[in-house]
């Protein structure tokens, strides 16, 4: 070729490339290891009981951000299916999230399959994502998401990092996945206790409400002396941004009626503590 600038920019119908295109400037030499890794926006893949399997998707743009695709895969590891299926990966545009300590980033996609099965071993997702695609986001709060249809809410899933820009996690449904922003900082005036005072026995579902808790929060509850009743977890209601205590202690026994106190502590450290009444 002449000396100049080039720009390669592949290209296939329903599919998308990473980088999207490649600039060049003169061609004295050849060049090698100028790689481009290609996603469509669907596939579908048969998957065998004993045999893992990898594919990956493109997915459309991060919601209002960025011209520039993301990649979703997922990991079907031996034995997760008890039958041979046919699974298939769609690029799909996802429910904003109903949960104030929860932001969906963008676009994911939508794992089913053609026996309406779910794993009983947990598939592993990745999502690989531009930094221009989370522009305005906050890096370090990113998390990987699954939809929970029947109840209509996100839930966050423990997401580990693995390199640059990917995220990785497991999950034991098939579902709607996407990136998520989780609020692990916020202003914890929001947090909302209630019945205060708590009936077990008036109160809807017999359980008192612990709602706008930050990602992965701890409710730990005291008797006015001091002493230790009972811890909670929001990451064991699903990371949905809330919990429940049904007034029991750690051992599963009912306590008596009085002043309790609670301190509530986000995974940054912050706290904010009060008291319940508990009537009988």
């Amino acid at each position: 070729l002449t000396s100049g600038i080039y720009t390669i920019e592949p290209s296939k119908t329903g599919w998308r490339f990473w980088p999207n295109k490649m600039e060049y400037t003169m061609f004295d030499s050849n060049l090698v290891n100028q790689d481009y890794v290609g996603r469509p926006f669907s596939v579908t893949r048969l998957v065998n009981p004993m045999v893992q399997v990898s594919s990956g998707i493109a997915v459309t743009p991060m919601r209002g951000s960025s011209s520039i695709d993301s990649e979703i895969g997922v990991t079907v590891p031996l034995g997760a299916f008890s039958l041979i299926t046919t699974l298939t990966l769609t690029s799909t545009e996802v429910p904003e999230s109903n949960n104030k300590t929860i932001k969906v980033v963008g676009y994911g996609v939508d794992i089913v399959n053609d026996k309406n099965l779910q794993p009983v071993k947990g598939i592993i997702i990745t999502i690989n994502y531009d930094d221009s695609a989370i522009s305005g986001y906050n890096k370090d709060n990113l998390v990987i998401g699954r939809y929970d249809d029947s109840a209509e809410c996100w839930v966050g899933l423990p997401t580990t990092k693995s390199g640059t820009n990917k995220l990785v996690a497991g999950s034991n449904h098939l579902s709607k996945f996407a990136l998520l922003e989780s609020a692990l900082v916020m202003d914890l005036s929001n947090i909302k206790v209630y019945p205060n005072p708590y009936n077990p026995t008036t109160s809807l579902h017999g359980k008192l409400k612990v709602t706008n808790l930050p990602m992965n929060s701890v409710l730990k509850l005291y008797s006015v002396a001091g002493r230790f009743v009972r811890e909670l977890k929001e990451v064991d209601y699903g990371n949905l941004g809330w919990l429940e205590w049904d007034g029991k202690n750690n051992k599963g026994d009912e306590v008596g009626r009085g002043i309790y106190l609670y301190q509530i502590e986000d995974a940054a450290g912050n706290k904010k503590t009060g008291k319940i009444g508990l009537v009988k």
